[in-house]
């Protein structure tokens, strides 16, 4: 997967990338920008979120690119508060320095029949993870974290979606190429992959969801802790019916109130238009349902003024994180810590 080249490497005294490693409760982290906090400020930490088959290590340019960003910008703000930033990267479950099963992050096409199980119990675990981590890192590090972020790509985007959804402690979110609604993720990706269980019924795809490739104790699973359903309160199958539209139905029914969930957040969502693994088709619906329920009065999202859901789509992009979208990420950063260091709820 194409990840953002280097555009800037800011360095320490000795000519060296500044970067720390951390082992916290057996996982290693890698931790940037450490060596030059001012005593006293704000600290801020992005966390990164890598792709499915790599690891913590392919982040480091998005780390250092923003550190660059934001040390730019910082020289260009006049009278407000400092805001120090550091950008922590940790493998995912089951990659990089805590890999068990290569078989496991596979696709149905791949040869991994259990392929939705894994994944999504894979990022769910990196999430969780995420939140702990945001609890010790400051035991580690002797800072308290003021301001917390991630950005997440394709499967780190999975994973910064819910983390965005389930811990409070995160204000802003970047997700690129990333889903928020796993069931219709998962349907158009069985349909593409010409499984038995989808494309062998009458309709297409109607017998998918409870059979062995996506359980109903993965839907229960999904119940509790995927966007869709703690933001819509409904999650939706999607299959061909007699025409040759998708028709969209409710699959299971929950009952989050979502205006806890997002208040004050700052969301910035990037998608590929040509993305074939990832593809518009499955996140649109649920921005769309977002978008209209910020909207009504009833749901109290107009009482809201700080939710902001920023949707990026870019022409000519597939499943990748170009320099383009990285830039728009590093501007949406900055402008949120500009933002940040103005607010007096911030000691």
């Amino acid at each position: 997967m194409k990840l953002p080249s280097d555009q800037s490497v800011p360095e320490t005294s000795s000519g060296q990338v500044d970067k720390t490693l951390f082992i916290i409760a057996g996982k290693e982290l890698d931790i940037y920008g450490l060596k030059r906090l001012a005593p006293g400020s704000k600290l801020a930490c992005l966390w990164l979120l890598h792709p499915r088959l790599m690891s913590r290590k392919s982040m480091k340019s998005t780390a250092l690119n923003v550190l660059a960003a934001w040390k730019k910008r910082r020289r260009a703000m006049d009278q407000v508060e400092e805001v120090d930033l550091i950008v922590a990267a940790l493998d995912q479950s089951n990659h990089g320095s805590r890999l068990v099963s290569k078989s496991a992050n596979l696709s149905w096409v791949e040869g991994n029949p259990m392929h939705a199980q894994d994944m999504y119990t894979i990022y769910h675990a990196t999430a969780q993870d995420t939140s702990s981590l945001i609890s010790a890192l400051p035991v580690f590090i002797g800072r308290r974290l003021d301001i917390n972020l991630v950005l997440g790509v394709s499967l780190g985007g999975h994973a910064a979606w819910q983390l965005v959804v389930s811990d409070p402690r995160i204000s802003a979110a970047v997700i690129v190429v990333g889903c928020p609604d796993y069931a219709r993720l998962m349907g158009d990706r069985a349909r593409l992959s010409s499984l038995d269980s989808y494309v062998l019924t009458n309709p297409p795809g109607k017998s998918f969801f409870g059979s062995p490739f996506f359980s109903k104790y993965l839907l229960d699973f999904i119940r509790s802790s995927d966007p869709a359903c703690l933001l819509l309160n409904q999650v939706y199958e999607c299959y061909e019916g007699s025409s040759s539209a998708p028709q969209d139905k409710p699959l299971i029914n929950c009952s989050e109130a979502p205006i806890a969930r997002l208040q004050g957040k700052k969301i910035l969502n990037i998608a590929g238009a040509d993305d074939e693994l990832v593809p518009r088709r499955v996140t649109e619906p649920f921005l769309e349902r977002l978008t209209r329920r910020m909207a009504s009065d009833s749901a109290g999202w107009s009482d809201d003024r700080e939710f902001e859901l920023i949707d990026q789509v870019y022409e000519g992009a597939g499943h990748e994180f170009t320099d383009a979208m990285a830039h728009a990420a590093q501007d949406f950063i900055c402008d949120f810590l500009e933002y940040k260091s103005q607010d007096p709820k911030i000691a």
